[in-house]
């Protein structure tokens, strides 16, 4: 993420402090002393801002953040997650063999669904790791692949020193295509994107998007839970004892998960319509 050119305004996270670009009669640069109060102000970090940079100024106000946030975090609060934040163990607990992560990038998610486009376009921001791992089972090889790594299930201690990025690229992916492809995320991603752009992120939308992301499953005590049942489901689908179910037809699948359109709906109401009709008038002649 560039810092702020000639003329733009925003919120630039440096190791030093926050910065405030505006404009008045010419650029002005201010030092401030809280992110939140800037949420609706475009968003930018320095090229060596970690994780714990930009997120620490959130957790000294996470009773604000509690509040302004209460439903990306699903009800929870902030200081829920304290313990972990301050836990000084940083190391990451990811298998270095086979997973290795660069940095952690803050991104837009945009799709929409070429055959119900009446559903119109979701948008939401991800969080994610980026980096490469090893994985026989997804790829079929032992080499590596590039990839994403979600955080949701990892303690924030974990991955407070990474380089921490905000991607600006905006680009819309068709859902039908995605999933009709059954290629890997590095094949079907070209193919099933209909439009590329670029959109600016706010500290609304930024601290938003994390919060959601680290609450997905609930507080840390439901987070650790959750993780738990997910590993003992893997471990007896792996040796055989979790009945799973063959998908071979992926649009018949779609076709049962999207239901019935609503032209189909409506010939079934006209085709009732029309039995219930055909029934009175046999019950008036008898």
């Amino acid at each position: 993420m560039a810092i702020p050119k000639e003329h733009s305004e925003g919120i630039l996270v440096k190791k030093d402090g926050l910065y405030r670009y505006h404009w008045d009669g010419g650029q002005k640069i201010d030092k401030v002393d809280s992110l939140l109060y800037w949420l609706r102000e475009l968003v930018y970090v320095d090229d060596d801002i970690t994780f714990e940079d930009f997120f620490k100024w959130v957790m000294d106000d996470h009773k604000l953040a509690s509040i302004i946030f209460g439903s990306h975090l699903g009800g929870y609060l902030l200081s829920d997650w304290l313990s972990e934040w301050n836990n000084p163990d940083i190391e990451d607990k990811r298998d270095r063999e086979t997973e290795q992560i660069d940095y952690i990038d803050v991104n837009w998610s945009v799709t929409y669904s070429s055959l119900s486009p009446e559903d119109g376009i979701e948008e939401w921001i991800n969080v994610s790791g980026v980096g490469r791992t090893i994985c026989e089972d997804a790829y079929g090889d032992n080499e590596w692949h590039d990839t994403n790594f979600s955080f949701s299930f990892t303690p924030l201690n974990e991955y407070k020193h990474y380089p921490f990025k905000i991607n600006e690229e905006w680009k819309i992916y068709d859902n039908d295509i995605r999933l009709k492809s059954g290629s890997t995320a590095d094949e079907y991603e070209d193919a099933s994107c209909v439009f590329k752009s670029s959109k600016a992120m706010t500290v609304y939308d930024v601290v938003g998007g994390i919060l959601y992301d680290i609450s997905f499953y609930g507080s840390p005590k439901m987070r650790e839970k959750t993780s738990d049942e997910v590993k003992e489901t893997y471990e007896r689908i792996k040796d055989g004892t979790e009945e799973t179910v063959r998908i071979d037809n992926v649009d018949d699948f779609l076709e049962e998960l999207r239901g019935p359109s609503k032209e189909d709906l409506k010939i079934l109401e006209e085709e009732a319509l029309a039995k219930a009709c055909d029934k009175g008038i046999k019950s008036d002649e008898e």
